[in-house]
């Protein structure tokens, strides 16, 4: 199982939640991974990420810096479901994969490319797919989402962390890595 380049892959921190979230996207279009630091998500930092911190005197000045001890410590990347781009396979946390067929690859890539827990709505999956939302069967969504969860359930033993947002859409809640 690949991990993320050497050097790709950072912890953006910032008391203002708005420059986090505009660093964390810019940074991700410059090909980082970027992971947010929090209690329950220190042990799924990779061990080669860092630090992107901004100046606090206000000169807009950007320092990179090693990981703290305290989140380095319990580094398990492993503990990520991740998604290979190249063998359109998803990866459980324990190292079973499942394969994808075409749509369920696009579904599951749009949960990638989002911040983890965050709703992708109906039209947003049926534009990905390419096709137009007002003619869209929409219980074919449902169909791909039931289809998917039980492949994972068959093949890896475990739940799937596909959410379903009532009046919003589905979200990922769990950390979700892209391998190239």
């Amino acid at each position: 199982m690949a991990s993320a380049p050497v050097g790709k892959t950072l912890v953006v921190l910032s008391q203002d939640p708005a420059c986090r979230r505009e660093l964390a996207r810019l940074s991700r279009s410059a090909g980082y991974l970027v992971l947010e630091p929090c209690a329950t998500d220190c042990c799924l930092l990779a061990p080669d990420a860092f630090v992107m911190q901004l100046g606090g005197d206000g000169d807009g000045a950007v320092t990179r810096q090693p990981l703290p001890a305290c989140l380095t410590g319990a580094a398990r990347p492993s503990a990520a479901w991740r998604l290979n781009l190249r063998h359109r396979r998803l990866t459980a946390p324990g190292g079973e994969s499942i394969a994808l067929t075409g749509l369920e690859f696009c579904f599951v890539r749009l949960l990638a490319l989002v911040e983890r827990g965050e709703a992708v709505s109906r039209r947003r999956i049926v534009q990905e797919f390419g096709q137009d939302y007002l003619n869209y069967e929409q219980n074919r969504i449902d169909t791909l989402v039931r289809r998917l969860r039980g492949k994972a359930a068959r093949l890896q033993g475990q739940r799937l962390p596909l959410n379903t947002e009532r009046l919003r859409g589905y979200s990922f809640g769990a950390v979700l890595m892209i391998d190239p």
